[in-house]
């Protein structure tokens, strides 16, 4: 099981149980946590459907389950109960986010948590044009088994590929747009996550090379560019997606673009230095270096 195939681990869900069990003064028993997740009045009173039932009977009880597998949630000192491990108390929302991106992003890390496909199903995302978004209603099985060698990353429905979406969008990897022809589109986009860690990377010297941003965002992010999620997917990838060296991927161009256009920083292409390109629309465009002008977390 992942937060891919168990559908009811949600990251707002996921967030949810964390935060109440952290505001406990003391560990609380699994019986009392399970009743105050999924009080009797909030249950209907006739489900006329099998899966609604089942739906109302193991929300909670799933959802505890992925937490406990993220490592959030460990047992208490006396038996049946429930604690947020000492390491872990007092995240905010930054801080949880920034452990579960490690907990499903990096492969080495992801695999200790029953999470080893996820890494891979973010980095093939990431692969996506963005100027081609995946219906959010429509199962994208086929697609990934036929560009991973045969691999479905346990996208292997339409539900998990939207389960998959809900972690996209809360990592800062893609975002949904509404359309006409098929209600919603899931676009890869990781302007978000970049925002959070180019600062670190750019903010102390004021400037890189942009091969070696590029390799620090890998090592920070390992479904991005150079990361090693990212390399061992698109080693699967067939011929003609394959990526050149020289190339950075559709998706973290589109990123860079965005926030240049913010003035969060500037794309500069300088004479005698190594460049890479940008796969832009309508025209491509070489940078050299990336230039930090400001955080996008402060005016």
């Amino acid at each position: 099981m992942s937060v891919i195939s168990t559908m009811e681990a949600t990251p707002n869900r996921v967030g949810i149980l964390y935060r109440f069990l952290d505001a406990q003064s003391a560990p609380l028993s699994q019986d009392s946590l399970l009743s105050l997740l999924s009080p009797p009045s909030l249950q209907p009173k006739k489900a006329t459907e099998d899966d609604e039932k089942e739906k109302s009977s193991t929300l909670a009880p799933k959802t505890l389950s992925e937490c406990k597998a993220l490592g959030l949630v460990e047992s208490g000192p006396e038996a049946g109960t429930l604690q947020v491990p000492a390491a872990l108390r007092g995240l905010d929302q930054a801080g949880l986010r920034a452990l579960l991106e490690q907990r499903l992003t990096d492969p080495a890390v992801a695999a200790e948590y029953g999470q080893e496909h996820i890494p891979y199903a973010l980095a093939w995302f990431l692969c996506q044009s963005p100027g081609y978004p995946l219906a959010f209603r429509e199962n994208q099985a086929a697609l990934i088994e036929a560009e991973t060698g045969g691999r479905s990353l346990e996208l292997t429905n339409f539900s998990r590929f939207q389960q998959l979406s809900y972690w996209v969008q809360y990592l800062g990897l893609g975002w949904q747009v509404p359309t006409v022809s098929t209600g919603v589109e899931l676009v890869s986009d990781p302007t978000t996550a970049l925002t959070f860690h180019l600062e670190p990377i750019l903010a102390p010297s004021g400037e890189m090379p942009v091969r070696e941003a590029i390799e620090a965002l890998g090592r920070r992010l390992p479904v991005l560019e150079t990361g090693a999620a990212r390399k061992e997917l698109e080693a699967w990838l067939p011929d003609e997606k394959q990526r050149d060296e020289n190339d950075l991927s559709a998706s973290t161009s589109l990123a860079l673009v965005r926030l240049e256009l913010r003035g969060v920083l500037s794309l500069e292409e300088r004479s005698d230095a190594q460049a890479m390109r940008l796969l832009t629309w309508p025209n491509t465009r070489r940078v050299s270096h990336l230039v930090w002008k400001k955080s996008p977390f402060r005016r």
